[in-house]
């Protein structure tokens, strides 16, 4: 019911709806003004035949009055025609009545007295009045010797051609305004129609699919808004393909140079354990040294086999990170069996976990195991930053098109997240995870090698934990801002995108 009603509601104050009351509006106001001019004129009309029609009584009652005829009144008068008047005198007494009506005297003397008063107190010579629920039309004229002719005759054939007239008129504007609804409806749709038709486009450009293209073939203005339309749709698409070719060339760039980086990384990593193992096979192969020498040379070659093949399984995740399987996931659920497995592994070493996550959190599309993956390195991170144990606090919330400062891996206080895959992204709903450590935090010079390979600041670390994290979290189409103060401790904050529901019923209508 009030979904209807949201409905109605919105259909009410559309666009196309205003137009058409404002068409029905002015028409009415512009057909109802002529009908009320045609009318008025036609009861002028009216009011000049009455006018006409007394002028001719008046004169053949004159003539009666003045030179009567053997005959009677019958002489000007034809039989049917209901004349009722009265001869006054100076000192207005009624001298003589001439009634040529069937009824009796007396309702015609009421007549005249109602009619002779109406016309005294308007000050009139001319006027139409109401006597036994029948109109009259009422006059008078003066005679010689100071007298006056008061007169009334039966006025309803007159006014039944202004009811027929008042009748046709509004039928007219009736009929009017009804014709001129359905055009004003027909215009209004053939209006809106063309631009509901670029809203479509807009929308689907909108969403990133500018393949799309607006089909107008009216002969309009709308038309050439179209035609604009689709130029724009290439110049957008042709623009997005040298945009994807250009991040495809930065990308082999950036693969280059860290490849060169980490070779040299590798070549430092494999150089001192195979020193190492070099000098211990010498001793192991000399029999001249003592067999517990020659044993404990041998523990450290096993040892740093085992550095070697860690390394290189590090290296092999980083330079070929798998690619993600996305399922839909709750990150919360992830999140908390993966703690619930870290936590009974550090409770004794001194570690706890803190979980403050939003209820009822948007799924994402994500590959769980390297969700898992990113968790625990940076939680290891942490419990490096504090050797003596100490508290992880993590917390997961939800946020429309959140404000962020990537620093350099993105734009200031941007509220839309731009990428090649969806450069045309409309709102969504993104998880933002903050973990935070009360470590030693690191300094500025710290920071900005903190995500390169082979950068460790702990004496037993690869340094490929975070350069991995970092690379699993783009995979997602996410983002990660570090934060971090000397002896505040380190806040990482991760930010992924939630499935975007709306985008896909669009794309389906």
């Amino acid at each position: 019911m009030i979904s209807a009603m949201n409905k109605l509601v919105s259909h009410l104050f559309s666009f196309q709806f205003r137009i058409f009351i404002a068409i029905t509006l002015i028409s009415t106001i512009f057909v109802t003004a002529a009908g009320w001019v045609g009318y008025h004129q036609a009861h002028q009309v009216v009011m000049a035949q009455l006018g006409m029609h007394a002028a001719d009584v008046g004169t053949r009652l004159t003539a009666t009055l003045e030179t009567p005829p053997a005959t009677g009144p019958d002489h000007f008068f034809p039989r049917g025609e209901k004349i009722v008047a009265a001869v006054l005198s100076r000192e207005r007494k009624t001298t003589t009545v001439i009634n040529t009506q069937s009824p009796p005297k007396q309702p015609a003397e009421d007549l005249l007295l109602i009619a002779f008063t109406q016309l005294e107190t308007s000050g009139r010579n001319q006027d139409v009045i109401t006597f036994a629920h029948r109109k009259w039309f009422t006059f008078r004229q003066p005679l010689s010797g100071d007298r006056l002719i008061i007169a009334a005759f039966p006025a309803e054939k007159w006014f039944e051609q202004l009811l027929v007239i008042q009748k046709t008129t509004i039928s007219f504007i009736l009929a009017v305004l009804l014709l001129t609804a359905l055009l004003s409806m027909l215009l209004a749709r053939s209006i809106m129609k063309p631009l509901l038709t670029l809203r479509k486009g807009i929308d689907r450009i909108g969403i990133g699919d500018l393949s799309y293209r607006v089909d107008i073939h009216q002969p309009d203005i709308a038309r050439d808004l179209a035609l604009s339309f689709n130029k724009m749709a290439n110049s957008l698409e042709k623009s997005l393909i040298e945009v994807k070719n250009t991040h495809a060339e930065l990308q082999e760039k950036e693969k280059l140079a860290a490849v060169g980086k980490m070779t040299a990384g590798i070549a430092h990593e494999i150089k001192n354990p195979l020193g190492i193992i070099l000098g211990s096979t010498q001793v192991v192969l000399d029999t001249k040294r003592p067999w517990a020498m020659r044993e404990k040379a041998a523990s450290f070659i096993m040892d740093e086999v085992v550095r070697l093949d860690n390394t290189l399984k590090a290296f092999l995740d980083f330079a070929r990170p798998a690619t993600p399987i996305l399922t839909e996931i709750n990150l919360g659920e992830v999140f908390e069996e993966t703690l619930t497995a870290i936590e009974e592994r550090y409770r004794e070493e001194g570690y706890t976990i803190h979980r403050n996550f939003q209820r009822n959190l948007p799924l994402m599309e994500a590959d769980p195991g390297q969700i898992r993956q990113i968790l625990m390195n940076i939680l290891l991170n942490a419990f490096t930053a504090m050797p003596n144990g100490g508290t992880v606090n993590i917390t997961i919330r939800s946020e429309k098109e959140p404000e962020m400062d990537l620093g350099d891996t993105g734009r200031h206080g941007d509220k839309r997240f731009i990428s090649t895959r969806n450069p045309f992204t409309v709102a969504r709903d993104w998880l933002i995870i903050n973990i935070s450590d009360v470590g030693h935090g690191m300094k500025p010079e710290m920071m900005k090698k903190i995500l390169d390979p082979f950068v460790s600041f702990s004496d037993d670390g690869i340094g490929l934990g975070l350069s991995i994290v970092s690379q699993l979290v783009k995979l997602h189409r996410g983002h990660m801002k570090i934060n971090s103060e000397p002896g505040s401790g380190t806040t990482f904050t991760l930010y992924f995108p939630c499935i975007l529901k709306e985008a896909e019923q669009i794309i389906n209508t």
